[in-house]
């Protein structure tokens, strides 16, 4: 293949022999160049982002005043100068002309270089490449303006993308997706992108972990880069992304309760909910005798899910204390008395009387002027939590009943019994 002073954008890849003409000025340029072919040709001034030569093939480079070939860094070739021959297959580049040196200059920090053989190629600065003895690596005298790195052992192209099991690509919102692939190499790189080429600029292409926070559903497309021999896969996939809104939990029912009672606590906001009690229905009722913290974890049909907790607060009951009680002094009178001495609870009581048989009603702590009868009485604190008494007995003395009888005088012969 022939290119006469132009510039590409994209890749060209000569896959047989390669022959590159330019005017000496001003440069010509090629995103990314592979020559496969032996004996390819490099006349004039070129830039490049990315020059690959192949095992045991032969280049011939122009001799100039300046670099043939300058190599200029981009974010999508870690590696631009991507020379790598075999021990018994080496690269060799050389000079059009024998004893007049070219020179080849690279711009920036590593290239990947094994197996080089250069043949009158120029040293004509500490940026230019140069090695010390054929089939050495590239080395390079001042390291403070790039470093040369040894070529990866791993071969390309590199491993086809596959998305890991880790991967969160469903979002409960708020949230962050987190896509991560399967199975890359310590030299290999997972690029990311919101269109399906995969070029640069990327969205990710450091490391093994993209994660990102969730803002709408799409479609992202992900590859698989090579550090070590500066190539991608072949294989593209897509993976998409979607969202649901996480639920809110809610706990609505009766939180304060008095001592001894039952409560029902209701969740709501999911299709799905476990309790800490390990019930695992909407609602749920619980007799906690001290107070006590109830949780539950509602959970959508989409996976998304929330916790909510409520305590339930226990309030004592009042006791009704010392019962003393005063009985009626006469039978059928009126001035017996209940005196009691209610505690527990919440101080802020309140007394509610009744009698048995029904006729007796009193609001008062202390009551008197009673007959006789069973008396009962209800007390409620400031909580609203209430006792109610047994039955308390205002006994009354017997009946006093008076006997007669009639005596008649006796008569003689008569005998009179009195009683």
């Amino acid at each position: 293949g022939y290119l006469l002073g132009v510039k590409v954008l994209g890749k060209a890849d000569f896959q047989q022999f390669g022959y590159l003409y330019s005017a000496d000025s001003p440069f010509n340029e090629i995103h990314d160049a592979e020559f496969h072919g032996d004996n390819s040709l490099f006349y004039g001034r070129w830039k490049m982002n990315h020059l690959k030569l192949f095992e045991g093939k032969h280049y011939f480079v122009q001799p100039n005043s300046y670099p043939t070939i300058t190599l200029e860094d981009h974010p999508d070739f870690p590696n631009s100068f991507d020379i790598e021959g075999t021990a018994g297959d080496h690269i060799e580049i050389k000079s059009m002309s024998p004893g007049t040196p070219a020179t080849i200059h690279k711009d920036g920090n590593d290239v990947c270089t094994q197996y080089l053989f250069l043949t009158d190629m120029n040293k004509t600065g500490d940026a230019d490449i140069f090695v010390t003895s054929p089939g050495a690596n590239v080395n390079n005298s001042n390291t403070g303006n790039w470093v040369f790195a040894a070529c990866s052992e791993e071969t390309c192209p590199a491993v086809d993308p596959a998305l890991d099991a880790s991967s969160v690509t469903h979002v409960c919102t708020p949230g962050n997706a987190s896509l991560v692939l399967a199975g890359l190499g310590t030299n290999d790189v997972a690029i990311w992108d919101d269109e399906p080429s995969c070029t640069a600029p990327h969205l990710s292409s450091t490391g093994n972990n993209y994660t990102f926070p969730y803002t709408s559903d799409g479609t992202l497309y992900a590859t698989v880069y090579n550090t070590g021999g500066a190539c991608y896969s072949d294989v593209i996939i897509s993976v998409s992304i979607t969202g649901t809104p996480t639920p809110t939990a809610g706990i609505s029912g009766n939180t304060t309760i008095c001592s001894g009672q039952s409560t029902t606590l209701t969740a709501s906001g999911g299709d799905t909910y476990v309790w800490s009690t390990g019930e695992i229905t909407s609602a749920i009722t619980v007799s906690p005798t001290a107070d006590e913290t109830f949780s539950v974890t509602v959970t959508t049909a989409a996976g998304c899910l929330d916790t909510e907790s409520a305590t339930v607060t226990v309030n004592p009951t009042p006791t009704i204390g010392a019962e003393t009680v005063t009985n009626v002094t006469c039978y059928g009178g009126s001035d017996g008395a209940i005196d009691i001495s209610p505690s527990g609870g919440t101080p802020g009581y309140s007394f509610n009387w009744a009698s048995s048989p029904n006729g007796f009603g009193s609001t008062s702590e202390d009551v008197s002027g009673l007959t006789s009868r069973t008396y009962f009485v209800t007390i409620t604190d400031a909580n609203g939590c209430s006792v109610v008494s047994g039955g308390i007995l205002v006994d009354q003395p017997l009946q006093l009943v008076i006997s007669s009888s009639i005596v008649t005088p006796a008569t003689s012969g008569q005998t009179h019994e009195c009683y």
